[in-house]
């Protein structure tokens, strides 16, 4: 149980490698270089299960505070949540294969992040498993005459998507999904 778990600078979650369909209890304790060291207020959890690198039945907008995202003072500068009755049921994520969960630990007004990075947890899924997706080849035409980004609809109603997917640093996706 919770009173065996050492809990470390950083993110404890007990178990260690939890499964989708148990509860598992999360930990943070504030390092002293943490923005949350020493925070008095309420600390919530920004939670996600992470899908092909996206975050997925995340439960609230970054600036809602949802009392299940809440976390509980255990002691000075550590908090805890409890993820029940079952990670999958916390999420509400239905048959989609729960195998990592990102989280952020943030101030209630969400200006005070307990690790500047985002964190994450590996989770053991028995129940339905992750579909390895192997894409065709990329092909890369030039763009049809008279098509522009998105979706165009061509006389004989076939359909032609004109997709683009770069910032401003010049990072991009490999592939999309339709």
């Amino acid at each position: 149980g919770s009173d065996n778990v050492e809990i470390t600078e950083g993110i404890t979650v007990d178990p260690s490698v939890p499964d989708a369909d148990a509860s598992a209890v999360l930990y943070f304790k504030a390092s002293s270089s943490s923005a949350l060291y020493g925070y008095s207020g309420d600390v919530y959890i920004h939670a996600g299960v992470i899908v092909e690198g996206e975050w997925m039945y995340v439960p609230a907008d970054w600036n809602v505070n949802l009392d299940k995202c809440r976390m509980s003072k255990v002691s000075d500068n550590v908090w805890s949540l409890k993820f029940e009755p079952s990670i999958r049921e916390w999420f509400a994520s239905g048959t989609i294969p729960v195998n990592k969960v990102g989280l952020v630990i943030r101030s209630s007004d969400g200006t005070k992040k307990g690790i500047e990075a985002d964190s994450f947890f590996d989770v053991v899924d028995n129940k339905y498993k992750a579909e390895v997706f192997t894409p065709d080849p990329v092909v890369e035409e030039a763009v049809p005459a008279g098509a522009s980004y998105g979706i165009n609809i061509n006389p004989d109603n076939s359909v032609t998507f004109v997709l683009a997917d770069e910032d401003k640093s010049g990072n991009y996706h490999e592939y999309c999904y339709i």
